[in-house]
């Protein structure tokens, strides 16, 4: 797997504007190849399934915190 990319995660609710974090995205390498001019090239693809994964644990954490303001009266 290729080094990932952090991608920002922000929730909008009516006005309301939070940034929750960052989220890994996870990249695939297919296997190397070369073309026919001899260059080699490699593609890189998501990992949705982790991807999804890594937004909704962002998520849990973040409605966490909200239950946890909402108990303390905060």
């Amino acid at each position: 797997m290729a080094k990932p990319a952090a991608v920002p995660v922000t929730l909008h609710i009516g006005s309301s504007i939070a940034d929750l974090g960052a989220v890994d995205l996870p990249l695939i390498a297919t296997p190397a190849g070369r073309d026919a001019a001899g260059l080699w090239h490699v593609d890189f693809h998501v990992d949705h399934a982790e991807f999804r994964h890594g937004i909704a644990e962002l998520l849990r954490s973040a409605a966490d915190e909200f239950d946890k303001g909402a108990t303390d009266g905060g």
